[in-house]
Formats: structure tokens, sequence, C-alpha cells
């Protein structure tokens, strides 16, 4: 998950390091290089991975998050429910944006950038 920005001016040097950050992550092999280091670590350390794991509760998070998003799809299949526009700028396409995994089909029509902007409010 993504940390929220704390600047977004372009300029700074916190900034151009992101932008840095970014594009190197676009360049051949270096993500590769990132997942092959991270897989390692986590093979090598994996009861310590796993401890903090649980302190934290991502298994019961993750597990209910993948749960909502499969109960959304399977609604808009059968056509339970319907896709709308963003509820705040009215752009389509929009994702279904969960404000509790709890009650996967109470759902929010957001599109890419506000979804984005919710999850950084949010967090």
């Amino acid at each position: 998950m993504a940390r929220p920005l704390t600047c977004e001016c372009g300029t700074c040097r916190k900034c151009k390091r992101r932008v840095y950050m970014v594009e190197w992550y676009r360049r051949p092999g270096n993500a590769e290089k990132v997942r092959t280091r991270a897989r390692t670590y986590r093979d090598a350390h994996l009861e310590e991975v796993r401890a903090m794991d649980r302190a934290r509760g991502y298994r019961i998070y993750d597990l209910l998050k993948v749960e909502a998003r499969k109960t959304v799809h399977r609604a808009i299949q059968q056509g339970d429910l319907t896709r709308e526009a963003c509820e705040t700028c009215g752009a389509e396409p929009a994702h279904a944006h969960h404000d509790d995994y709890e009650k996967p089909l109470d759902v929010r029509w957001l599109c890419a950038a506000c979804h984005g902007i919710e999850h950084r409010v949010i967090a």
C-alpha cells in the first residue's frame, strides 16, 4: 500500500526523488531485482515476517478485501449490482470503494483519481 504524499510541489528534493524512483522502477530489470531481493529476504526470515504480519492483522484484513472484491465482481456479473459513474466528479469508469470490507456490497463508486485521493485521506 502506498504512503500518502506529503508534498506535491514537483520542485523540492523529496518530489524529485519520487519522480526519479518511479522512472527507476520502469527501467528493464530493476523492478525484478527488488522483487528478487524481497523474496530472498522473506525466505531467509520467514518466521519473523510472519510474526510481523500476524501482529498487524495483515492476513485477516487481506482476506476480507479479496472476498469483498470477489463478491462485488460476482454481483456485477449477475446483474445484482451496476457500475455507476464517480460519485465525486462524475467520471467513468469508476472503481468500487469499500468503506467497510465487512459489508462487501456496500460500495461507493469512485474514478481512479478520486479513489486514490480517498485512500490518501483515510491513511
